[in-house]
């Protein structure tokens, strides 16, 4: 049995393009952000940057058919023409913080139908990593009892009122011998926000 290594190395100065590696959980109505930077510090604001759902494919039955974003942002502002519909008037960029590498998208309001994974994505720029994919999860609110759940990486949450949370699950390798991980060190932080 051969054994392959796959090297990926990186030049000095080389921008990346980091996204959360844990699910974003919110509830709907929820404001929510999807974080999504680079490193080191890079200013984009003379870039594209545009969000879309990957899993989302243009209909090939209709040949006018174009992309379709969550978030488009060309030219120093955003284009709101080439945003799907459902996202109209609920995303937006923290344009301050894009001198400084921030690319995050903030969802107004999300509900259920927002699920999913979003890419981020710069085309032009100069690095092998050009993307970030993030995933939302909206948790469902039981209409015939007062809970909420959810279920994530084998973790259930069940809550018996409807209070706000803040979920924070961190997820470590417990020990690396020989470039090997024996195990995992997990902490699920849940705060009851007033």
């Amino acid at each position: 049995m051969r054994w392959y290594s796959l090297i990926f190395c990186l030049f000095p100065g080389e921008v990346l393009v980091i996204g959360s590696n844990l699910p974003i959980i919110a509830a709907p109505g929820d404001d929510v952000i999807l974080p999504c930077h680079l490193e080191p510090m890079f200013d984009v604001q003379g870039l594209t940057v545009e969000w879309s759902k990957p899993d989302l494919k243009p209909d090939p039955s209709d040949r006018l058919s174009r992309v379709e974003y969550v978030h488009l942002y060309r030219d120093r502002k955003e284009v709101p023409d080439m945003k799907m519909a459902s996202y109209f008037r609920r995303t937006e960029l923290f344009m301050d913080d894009m001198k400084h590498g921030n690319i995050s998208l903030k969802i107004l309001n999300v509900s259920e139908e927002d699920n999913g994974r979003y890419r981020c994505f710069i085309p032009k720029l100069r690095s092998r990593v050009k993307a970030a994919v993030v995933e939302l999860f909206s948790l469902e609110k039981k209409h015939s009892s007062a809970s909420l759940s959810a279920c994530l990486m084998n973790i259930y949450l069940v809550f018996t009122s409807l209070v706000k949370v803040h979920l924070n699950l961190s997820v470590t390798p417990q020990s690396v011998s020989d470039g090997q991980i024996k195990g995992f060190k997990s902490s699920l932080i849940i705060t009851v926000l007033d």
